[in-house]
């Protein structure tokens, strides 16, 4: 049987279900968060979208959310469906109001009941840790 096919992964501040199956995004990042203020930080909420083709009708999956310097997390979310072969199913995993202490990675793994694993990671920092981030000489 063929694994899920990625078709999109989005981090985002927030995401909104809008009418005709459409999808907005508030504050999307490309790659690394780049905070303002120093650690401890927080930030209102984040979320992560993911758009699969599964090649099969419904898909449990376990999903593991680790954040820099706390304890990994992880739950089971609603089965994903896809009503017909030709179209997609999305995962929107949206953590409200986030406590960061520290830099490093954000990563959210899902793992399928077929055993395929998804990872989709963004890096976070403070401003004044870019600002002073160079290329080794």
């Amino acid at each position: 049987m063929p694994k899920p096919t990625v078709l999109y992964s989005i981090v985002a501040d927030t995401v909104r279900r809008e009418v005709g199956s459409k999808l907005a995004f508030l504050g999307v990042y490309a790659g690394t968060i780049i905070l303002e203020s120093p650690f401890p930080a927080r930030l209102e909420g984040l979320a992560f979208v993911n758009t699969f083709q599964l090649h099969v009708p419904s898909s449990r999956v376990q999903y593991r959310i680790e954040l820099p310097g706390r304890a990994a997390e992880e739950f089971e979310g609603d089965p994903l469906k896809q009503d017909r072969p030709s179209s997609s199913t999305t995962s929107v995993i949206q953590i409200p109001n986030l406590e960061l202490q520290q830099k490093g990675i954000i990563r959210l793994t899902m793992t399928f009941e077929d055993g395929f694993v998804h990872v989709l990671e963004v890096r976070v920092m403070s401003k004044s840790d870019f600002e002073a981030e160079q290329w080794p000489t």
